[in-house]
């Protein structure tokens, strides 16, 4: 029989601007805090979060500062992930779809 693992998802973060703080203390802090709990229980925990660029949005907020796209992306893509590693919150899988490797 297989141990149970119980999966903790974000919904990814969009790219057209920073993380606010509503965001941040909200799904990112709400999933840290019950993976950490879990894990001091002794539970098996896998947490997955990551970012979205496909939204219209993007393109609508680079178009609205005059950037291009991937200028965007990369300045809020920075942004987002700074911004949880202040919180030192980490993930155990982190999808970044302009990631190469």
């Amino acid at each position: 029989m297989t141990p149970d693992v119980t999966v903790l998802s974000v919904p990814p973060a969009t790219v057209d601007r920073p993380l606010e703080l509503g965001r941040l203390a909200g799904p990112h802090l709400a999933a840290d805090i019950a993976a950490r709990a879990a894990r001091a229980r002794g539970e098996r925990v896998v947490t997955t979060a990551g970012l979205d660029i496909h939204r219209s949005s993007v393109l609508s907020r680079a178009e609205d500062e005059g950037v291009e796209v991937e200028q965007l992306i990369g300045r809020y893509q920075g942004e987002i992930v700074d911004a949880l590693d202040a919180a030192r919150i980490q993930y155990d899988v982190f999808l970044d779809p302009q990631d190469q490797a």
